[in-house]
């Protein structure tokens, strides 16, 4: 399981000085990377998780908050195993030209606002839905290493006066996500990989669609190993 203990975060940059606002975006991304580290370690029964199914190698969970009981704004997070190296995981998570390879929903990600070089703000777009129409989020996005060799890369909805609304898509709101990259006890270069998310997507969203995107969103982690594997297994055969 992940310790709290950390040995690097978004916000290690001892020469920078942050202005009030870009303090703000940081403290934002601490409290999803705790809200992350929370989730990642919770297992079903725990906390109000519950194992939702198991598919191709990918354990989905759910968890409904007691204020929510619709599933709309439910927590969902899919962990699945991955043989490469930790820092090829997070360069598929974090890079927006791999996410494309793995996700068929994203769309593009753009930098904002780089508040270190491993933490910035971001506006993220995704393919519409039939029937709904395409999202778009401004989130406050990083990475931080703790001390077991734990990876995490969290996100977390902020405004930014650079990244407003747009007419081509609807501003959803990201709660809670991220990744976890997590060394796997006894099995080197082996690595539980969890994927949490916490969306609202606003607007009347049919029941259906909204089941869908809970369903399928955690799954991505099973395309993100094949593409991951194949990468890794490709650069072993060319070394």
């Amino acid at each position: 399981m992940a310790s709290a203990q950390a040995t690097a975060s978004a916000a290690d940059n001892a020469e920078r000085v942050y202005t009030a606002e870009q303090q703000g975006y940081l403290d934002v991304l601490e409290n999803a990377f705790e809200h992350l580290l929370q989730a990642t370690n919770s297992q079903s029964g725990e906390n109000g998780w519950q194992t939702s199914r198991v598919s191709n190698g990918v354990t989905v969970m759910m968890k409904t908050p007691p204020d929510q009981p619709s599933s709309a704004l439910a927590c969902v997070k899919g962990t699945a195993r991955i043989r490469a190296p930790a820092e090829l995981i997070l360069e598929w998570v974090w890079e927006p030209a791999k996410v494309k390879q793995w996700d068929d929903l994203y769309d593009d990600g753009i930098k904002i606002e780089e508040l270190s070089p491993i933490a910035q703000v971001e506006h993220l777009l995704y393919k519409r839905v039939f029937p709904i129409a395409a999202r778009d989020f401004c989130v406050v996005s990083g990475i931080k290493r703790l001390d077991n060799g734990v990876i995490m890369e969290a996100i977390r909805s902020v405004t930014h006066p650079e990244c407003p609304a747009v007419s081509s898509h609807v501003r959803g709101e990201v709660i809670d996500g991220g990744f976890a990259i997590c060394p796997v006890d006894g099995c080197e270069g082996e690595y539980d990989v969890t994927y949490v998310t916490r969306i609202d997507l606003k607007g009347n969203i049919p029941s259906m669609v909204v089941n869908y995107i809970n369903q399928s969103g955690p799954m991505c982690v099973a395309s993100m190993r094949e593409k991951i594997q194949a990468n890794y297994a490709a650069q072993q055969a060319a070394s």
